[in-house]
């Protein structure tokens, strides 16, 4: 996953590479999802499917600061 943030990164600034582009570690719901998606990018069941859409959701929910996680209660909590 880090190396993929980093091939991201590297093309957000056009193949600099002039300084450190170690992306942050990924977060636990980045991890959670990944655990449960197959080769092909597909998740594991419908069940799996809806909860990495709320997930979605909530991360939206961040980005214009309607959720906000407190201490350990995080995204999946």
């Amino acid at each position: 996953m880090i190396k993929e943030k980093r091939k991201q990164r590297e093309e957000e600034l056009g193949g600099s590479t002039s300084f450190d582009c170690t992306p942050s570690p990924p977060s636990r719901h980045e991890k959670w999802k990944r655990a449960r998606q197959r080769k092909d990018d597909e998740f594991t069941s419908d069940a799996t499917c809806e909860v990495a859409q709320r997930i979605d959701d909530l991360v939206e929910q961040t980005e214009v600061i309607l959720f906000t996680a407190q201490d350990r209660h995080d995204i999946l909590v």
